[in-house]
């Protein structure tokens, strides 16, 4: 009977002991979710409170020309090493200042009690008490950076115009709640022309859409038949940013003559029959849509007064330029990695120029808009590019001499017919290169 009990007793000592070893690690593991919710609802109250910072923060300055910031007390400008333990500036574009938000001034109560500060070149917003999830410390969201600073020297000159003259320019058009522009208001146009706008809207010679709406919201869009009243004449379109979509038809007809446009999304026939255009830049934020051959589209195709293309972006699209007969300079953006096929086909009457807009040139004041001196018929490619498609250059008869292919360290493929029909006599290309036998002109000498 005492051996038995004895036998009962640890048992008994094991089941205690086990119980208290899975409270603890459930305790552990309840701890653990707990803290981390309670840091992820912060984390994401920062968030929701950086988002809106900025957007006020940008309006404000583009109504007052100044931020929104302390500048008495001894903690309203901070360097980076003050900022906190840990910290690193996330945008590549921050300076070396940070200012304390005055929220007030900007009407918001946060959602995550804590001091704001801004970046005075980059507009970059962080928090000064950073939140640790998972033993890693956030001053904001860790997300891609674009947007503008109205200071900086990483925005090209011309779309300032488009975030400084909310004044005047934004309060031309209507918009619908969704922040798209719907049309002109001609009763605003009539009482307050200005020299490139006029009351009837006829005889525009320039359009800059704005990046902000009166309201203080950015604008995302132009609506199909918002200019059907309106005409450009022969004058210069720009277009931020902040659009996040042209659709098709919207600026169909207009006499633009210089495009500027940094729209994310443009449909294949925004432009259709803007015939006038003479010289386009897209910077890095626009997708251009692929064409086709059988529906005879492509962004800018059969558009025979263009003369020059600057493109920031990273590809061009299929049949982009096909059929732009006239064209004599493109310059592209070094990071450029894939030109698609027909892109630039049968752009067939001029000595073309490529040249290529790096760090060390200062291409975008010495060639753009009209005027400014180069060197025609150099042609030379992006180091980061990687393919150029079938027919891409194809029956581009001005372009001629060496092509120089050594410095494309990522190229990898020439497709068919790329560049035949032109009048290239010589190619100096990278083993690593796949190509067609019909790639290059039949009398073109090709070697490594």
């Amino acid at each position: 009977m005492k051996k038995r009990f004895s036998n009962e007793k640890g048992v008994t000592m094991l089941t205690v002991t086990l119980t208290v070893v899975v409270l603890i690690v459930i305790l552990s593991v309840v701890t653990f979710y707990v803290s981390n919710s309670i840091h992820m609802e912060q984390f994401q109250n920062m968030r929701a409170d950086i988002r809106e910072i900025e957007s006020k923060a940008l309006t404000y300055y583009v109504e007052k020309g100044v931020l929104p910031v302390y500048s008495g007390d001894a903690d309203s400008k901070k360097t980076k090493n003050d900022m906190g333990e840990g910290f690193e500036p996330l945008n590549p574009n921050d300076g070396d200042e940070y200012a304390k938000v005055n929220l007030n001034l900007l009407g918001i109560v946060p959602a995550y009690d804590t001091e704001y500060y801004i970046n005075t070149e980059s507009f970059t917003v962080y928090v000064k008490d950073a939140i640790s999830i998972n033993s890693m410390k956030y001053f904001r969201p860790v997300e891609k950076f674009d947007k503008i600073a109205l200071n900086g020297s990483f925005i090209p000159e011309w779309e300032k115009e488009c975030y400084d003259s909310i004044d005047v320019i934004s309060k031309m058009f209507k918009y619908d709640s969704d922040g798209f522009i719907t049309g002109i208001d001609t009763n605003y146009c009539s009482n307050n022309s200005n020299p490139e706008y006029y009351s009837d809207s006829t005889n525009w010679t320039k359009m800059v859409i704005p990046a902000v709406q009166p309201s203080g919201e950015p604008v995302k869009g132009i609506a199909q038949n918002a200019f059907s009243n309106v005409s450009i004449n022969n004058g210069t379109l720009k277009i931020p940013k902040t659009i996040e979509l042209l659709p098709d038809g919207c600026l169909n007809g207009k006499s633009i003559k210089y495009l500027y446009c940094d729209a994310g999304n443009i449909s294949i026939t925004a432009f259709s029959g803007c015939s006038s255009i003479e010289e386009i830049h897209l910077g890095p934020n626009v997708l251009m849509p692929d064409g086709s051959e059988s529906e005879n589209t492509g962004l800018f195709r059969n558009m025979t007064n263009v003369k020059k293309v600057w493109i920031d972006g990273d590809s061009i699209g299929k049949y982009a330029f096909a059929g732009c007969s006239n064209m004599q300079m493109i310059v592209l953006n070094n990071n450029l990695k894939g030109i698609s096929d027909y892109a630039f086909y049968n752009c067939v009457n001029n000595q073309i120029t490529i040249l290529v807009d790096t760090a060390a040139t200062n291409l975008d004041s010495s060639y753009w808009p009209a005027g400014g001196s180069y060197t025609t018929g150099t042609i030379s490619f992006p180091d980061k590019l990687e393919k150029i498609g079938a027919s891409a250059f194809y029956n581009d008869r001005g372009m001629s001499g060496i092509v120089d292919f050594t410095t494309c360290t990522s190229l990898t493929q020439i497709s068919a017919k790329a560049f035949f029909g032109t009048s290239i006599t010589s190619v100096k290309i990278n083993s690593t290169v796949t190509y067609d036998s019909t790639s290059f002109p039949s009398t073109a000498t090709i070697r490594n």
